[in-house]
């Protein structure tokens, strides 16, 4: 289970940890139906007529495979959702899913869970966060978005992450408000002016705290 603030990179670890696997991903929302984990029946046309198919969803094809399974914003979940995240986090010597194909799914060899947050772990059930092995806080931002900002931009990021203790991760400063910030400053040639537009009333404080950095 991975938490912290958007811009860190949290989404993407699977893929620096699996570089070679086949990785599914999901969101599971509120909106999220069971079936777009798991899977559901499907029409097809067959010799003129129609018939039923099984389609398998994101979660069955990673116990299938062995593959990692991403679910970003795992917090976000629907209460029916929840009750399928219960058997997939299962230890792997007793996790199944039982389908309505009548067949029931164990994972094989290689697959596993990882899930993302913006909130604290503690927001999430108990009987979830208990079923992730390891729990670990991001907090600093992407490497690919510090290598697109100035120098000096970049280290006010790090430490506004770094020194955020909000469950809601809602500092004034954010990945994504830095790099507008950037790219505005590039293209007035005023950074004052583009801390304004980005920050409103907080951008003197802004200013000034990148002149101390510089």
């Amino acid at each position: 289970l991975l938490y912290g603030p958007p811009g860190t990179g949290k989404s993407s670890v699977a893929y620096q940890m699996f570089p070679s696997s086949s990785i599914e991903r999901v969101t599971p929302h509120d909106q999220v139906d069971p079936a777009d984990l798991i899977g559901q029946w499907r029409v097809t046309a067959r010799n003129g007529g129609t018939d039923m198919e099984w389609v398998d969803g994101p979660a069955i094809r990673a116990m299938r495979s062995g593959s990692p399974l991403v679910l970003d914003e795992v917090d976000s979940m629907s209460p029916e959702v929840k009750n399928i995240l219960h058997a997939l986090l299962d230890d792997r010597s007793i996790a199944s899913i039982h389908l309505p194909t009548g067949e029931i799914v164990r994972p094989a060899p290689g697959f596993c869970v990882i899930g993302t947050t913006n909130r604290g772990p503690d927001d999430l059930p108990e009987a979830i966060r208990d079923r992730f092995d390891l729990t670990l806080r991001a907090d600093t931002p992407a490497p690919g978005i510090l290598a697109s900002l100035p120098s000096d931009m970049a280290a006010m990021l790090v430490s506004t992450y770094r020194n955020s203790t909000t469950k809601l991760w809602a500092p004034t400063v954010t990945a994504r408000s830095m790099l507008a910030f950037s790219r505005l400053s590039e293209a007035t040639g005023d950074r004052f002016i583009a801390a304004r537009l980005i920050f409103n009333t907080q951008a003197t404080d802004l200013i000034n705290n990148l002149k101390a950095i510089g």
